[in-house]
């Protein structure tokens, strides 16, 4: 009997160790599939896990138009809930959400001394966000203060400075809003991701 008992524990450590691999290898696949990206007609661009049942968007392309300028982030997308404004796709860094110019602008942060290029003229531009109910994660970054369009002739840029304004689910359990300005619920401090007025 201590004969059979003796070769009963490798098959039994086999067991533990077979037991043991499925797990990890069902912890850590998750972080070997790659968030895929759709781009929406609509102009937004989200990153889709295939094994999770969330999903994040990494940003809103603009189109140049004055008129359009009102995003909103749905509350699914594909069947999965869209919980983030930005995300990581892999062990890598973030990608930041941000409003996109087009390719005709440049992306421009004109702070501490960065000259403007003459001739040049500002205009105000206010972009209205609306938050849905299951977002739970605030942006790793949002629009940045300028967008630079040149002239057709070369010259008579313009700086477009960029606001946003901010309008939450009140559905929403982690963040609310209050005149453009988004909050956490827990203690009502201000989500300092955003370019408000």
């Amino acid at each position: 009997m201590l004969k059979h008992a003796n070769k009963a524990i490798p098959i039994r450590k086999s067991k533990y160790i077979i037991l043991i691999v499925f797990l990890l290898s069902i912890m850590f696949l998750p972080g070997c599939v790659h968030y895929q990206k759709y781009a929406e007609n609509n102009g937004l661009i989200y990153y889709v896990h295939p094994l999770k049942n969330t999903c994040f968007v990494s940003g809103w392309v603009w189109d140049g138009d004055e008129k359009n300028t009102i995003v909103t982030i749905p509350d699914t997308y594909r069947g999965k809930r869209v919980t983030q404004l930005s995300g990581h796709i892999g062990h890598g860094g973030g990608l930041r959400f941000e409003l996109r110019p087009p390719d005709s602008f440049y992306d421009v942060t004109v702070s501490y001394g960065c000259p403007m290029e003459s001739p040049y003229s500002i205009s105000e531009l206010d972009f209205t966000l609306n938050i849905g109910k299951n977002i739970t994660e605030y942006p790793i970054w949002s629009a940045q203060c300028y967008y630079k369009k040149t002239g057709e002739d070369g010259e008579n840029n313009i700086y477009y400075h960029v606001y946003t304004y901010v309008n939450c689910s009140e559905e929403n359990p982690t963040f609310y809003s209050k005149d453009g300005r988004l909050y956490y619920r827990e203690n009502d401090e201000l989500v300092n991701a955003f370019n408000y007025r």
